[in-house]
């Protein structure tokens, strides 16, 4: 069975380190908030912007439900976790610079991508020394997206993987603004009194840019994907794995990146700033349904490892207050008036009896019990002439089989040959055409959300711009 194959064996060295590293900290003099631009082109990268979306509402609503790899096909998680964690303990103590260097002298980075990187964290470095709001790095990292979608020298991947990268980094901006870690000016001097002795500008430096942070753990994580996926495409051994299945080579790079990212995001947490102690507030929580009553259990995560307990303090829920500890940070909440959401604050207790105070998560359990959150599809866009007669698998990401049931699997100028709860397999024609995958999802309460996505995928004509 063969899920994904864009590269011929002469370009595979070439290109996996052109797309398989995340945004890096090289500095260039290079333009970093260029004008915006339209352009018009007919690879569809554009659709690669919903891994924003998808990482933003998992972040919101089923981070902490299970490991960050589940949100992988299961055909390589177990390949991917052994590479992240090898990737992890070898490149230690290795900053973005040395990293990027490494890759680029050894002539396996394109010069595209390479100036791409650079050009972010130069943007990204702008925000403390020219007082940045969170807005602002939203339109300078969508600016710089669009600038390298309008360029005829990027190749198709190479814009699908900036559009996917570009997306996730703008909605986990909007996730830490929402949740009250960034302020609308991030210079330490006018920030309010900050979580742990932190300003929120070591913050945003800590978690995003910092070596072992977001964009460390993007690094990684994308890397990790594209081994793992072109590992099981072409069925070689990756670090002692023997592995001999394929899979979608471009979603296996960014929903790696989203992997990677949301454990550096986690760690990262737990080593930002001088402290004697690791207490903060808590970042987020998930929410678990048991049926279709607006009833959820809630799991904190976030706090720091020298927090003890939270106390939960519940408006328009039941119970009111309760203590949970850190070994178990679930509370199940009911809500008591469909109409109006619930406001849960907690406040996290360290072991040396000092305490942070979360922002409050507002949640209406009564909506939210039958909507399709957290969901996309992924796969292989881009099928060359001669493998149009070959099985190809597209798989959908954060799939719950006990709160949604796939309405319809579709494909236009393809073939389905089987489907199952997450995924579906599909032969497409033997033609020079655009063709579509598309699956509705229904949440199964009564009168449950309904949600579709689509892939376009370009068959047969090789479009690499």
């Amino acid at each position: 069975m063969k899920h994904f194959s864009i590269f011929s064996k002469k370009l595979f060295i070439t290109y996996i380190f052109a797309l398989i590293l995340a945004p890096s900290s090289c500095t260039l003099d290079s333009t970093v908030m260029p004008p915006a631009v339209s352009a018009v082109d007919a690879c569809e990268f554009e659709q690669y912007s919903q891994y924003g979306t998808f990482f933003y509402e998992h972040l919101k609503y089923n981070l902490a439900n299970d490991a960050p790899e589940k949100l992988l096909p299961r055909v390589y998680q177990a390949a991917f976790m052994h590479i992240y964690d090898s990737l992890t303990t070898v490149m230690a103590g290795l900053d973005f610079i040395q990293k990027l260097n490494h890759f680029n002298e050894g002539g396996l980075i394109s010069s595209n991508l390479y100036l791409f990187y650079t050009q972010l964290d130069s943007l990204l470095t702008k925000v403390g020394s020219e007082a940045l709001s969170h807005e602002q790095v939203q339109v300078g990292i969508q600016r710089l997206a669009d600038s390298k979608k309008a360029d005829s020298n990027y190749l198709c991947i190479e814009k699908s993987y900036i559009v996917g990268i570009c997306s996730i980094l703008s909605n986990y901006l909007t996730y830490l603004n929402e949740v009250g870690w960034l302020e609308n000016n991030l210079q330490p001097a006018e920030s309010p009194v900050s979580f742990r002795s932190c300003s929120f500008l070591e913050i945003f430096e800590c978690t995003i840019i910092g070596s072992g942070g977001f964009l460390g753990g993007a690094l990684l994580g994308a890397v990790a994907g594209a081994l793992a996926g072109i590992g099981i495409n072409i069925g070689i051994d990756i670090i002692g794995l023997n592995i001999n299945q394929d899979t979608s080579f471009i979603g296996a790079v960014i929903l790696g990146a989203i992997v990677g990212s949301i454990y550096g995001m986690l760690n990262a947490l737990d080593g930002c700033c001088n402290t004697d102690v690791e207490c903060k507030p808590v970042l987020g929580v998930s929410l678990a349904f048991s049926s279709c009553n607006p009833i959820a259990t809630y799991k904190a995560f976030g706090f720091g490892i020298d927090d003890i307990s939270l106390v939960w303090a519940n408006v328009g829920g039941t119970p009111a207050v309760s203590t949970t500890t850190t070994s178990i940070p679930s509370l199940t909440i009911t809500q008591t008036a469909s109409t109006t959401p619930i406001t849960t604050g907690i406040i996290s207790v360290c072991s040396n009896s000092s305490t942070n105070i979360s922002p409050s998560f507002v949640r209406n359990l009564s909506s939210l019990a039958s909507q399709v959150l957290g969901v996309t599809l992924h796969g292989n866009t881009e099928i060359p002439r001669e493998e149009t007669g070959e099985t190809f698998t597209y798989y959908l990401a954060g799939f719950d089989p006990n709160r949604y049931v796939v309405d319809t699997w579709g494909a236009w100028h393809g073939t389905i040959v089987n489907t199952s709860n997450d995924s579906v397999d599909i032969i497409w024609n033997d033609i020079d055409e655009k063709g579509e995958v598309f699956v509705r999802i229904k949440n199964i309460c009564p009168n449950g959300e309904t949600r579709s996505y689509v892939l376009k995928i370009n068959i047969g004509n090789g479009n690499m711009h």
